[in-house]
């Protein structure tokens, strides 16, 4: 897994926070908000916030992940709390 996409798998699962991923699944690439539930081995389960029902997938179809449309990253790991923080 590439260590910036693992660390939002991680900030998902740990902090319940949805994210944003782009996979590639059966040849069709798809953008989708989801919620982590687990990482075992070389899978992902998830909660996708369209459907809200768990989901599996494989970790090598995710191309990218970051963060859900107006979160940032506040609070969490972020010392200042997003004050200083730019959104382009």
């Amino acid at each position: 897994m590439r260590d910036n996409m693992e660390r939002f798998l991680r900030y998902s699962l740990e902090k319940k926070k949805k994210i944003k991923v782009i996979f590639c699944k059966e040849n069709i690439m798809r953008a989708e908000n989801i919620q982590v539930c687990a990482i075992e081995g070389t899978t992902l389960s998830y909660i996708s916030a369209r459907q809200k029902k768990p989901k599996k997938i494989l970790l090598e179809e995710i191309l990218c992940a970051g963060y859900a449309r107006g979160d940032h990253g506040e609070g969490g790991d972020n010392c200042n709390g997003g004050e200083n923080q730019k959104t382009f």
